[in-house]
């Protein structure tokens, strides 16, 4: 958790890549699904800390510490958002270049060449 918070601290989000292949896709479904979690898991913290703070005021005593916290998960669960919507663009793209003629090249397991890499997303044409 620590290395997450780190992360969103410096404030470094992934670049966008195009993925390659069918295996680079899988791969990064897999990351897609961790940052998921970690977004739940900062969820649930900032839910935590939320009742912390509602108990505090209900008891005359307000500590200062939660409302950092609260500050700290709510920070980091908006830079893993932003960082899985980064994730769904290099997707689409993806999605975007199998569809617009390359099914049967990613069926195969061809990795895509360098003069494929561009965003098919704005390409003018599209298949279905």
């Amino acid at each position: 958790m620590e290395a997450l918070m780190a992360r969103a601290n410096e404030g470094s989000h992934s670049e966008f890549e195009f993925v390659r292949s069918l295996s680079n896709l899988l791969s990064l479904n897999v990351y897609a699904r961790g940052i998921k979690r970690a977004i739940k898991a900062f969820r649930l913290g900032i839910r935590a800390c939320w009742r912390l703070y509602s108990e505090q005021i209900r008891g005359g005593s307000q500590d200062l510490d939660a409302i950092v916290a609260l500050r700290q998960f709510r920070k980091c669960e908006r830079f893993y958002k932003d960082e899985l919507a980064i994730l769904r663009d290099m997707k689409k793209e993806y999605r975007a270049y199998v569809f617009g003629g390359h099914i049967w090249d990613t069926l195969v397991g061809k990795e895509r060449s360098e003069s494929d890499l561009v965003d098919y997303r704005k390409l003018p044409f599209k298949l279905f």
